[in-house]
């Protein structure tokens, strides 16, 4: 799923918050109390938020490929469309 030379932090938050997730939907479906689902509800979406950020963020994988010149930085096809005047 992630590549190797992705930062160990990164990795971290992204399976923080999806076991928060996993919990909240576990806790949702069993019938816990309301107060215990909606804090996990609230913390689910700051953590959306926390790993959003880490991940975009992230510069352990850069490139140096821009979007002015590849598409995509998978491929090395040259973005050739642009119209040189």
């Amino acid at each position: 799923m992630f590549q190797d030379n992705m930062a160990g932090k990164t990795k971290s938050i992204f399976y923080i918050v999806t076991g928060v997730l996993v919990i909240y939907v576990i806790c949702a479906n069993s019938g816990l109390t309301f107060g215990i689902v909606m804090l996990l509800f609230l913390l689910s979406f700051v953590g959306l938020l926390w790993m959003v950020y880490s991940i975009l963020t992230d510069d352990s994988n850069l490139s140096g490929k821009t979007f002015d010149d590849y598409f995509y930085e998978d491929e090395d096809f040259k973005n050739d469309t642009r119209q040189e005047r």
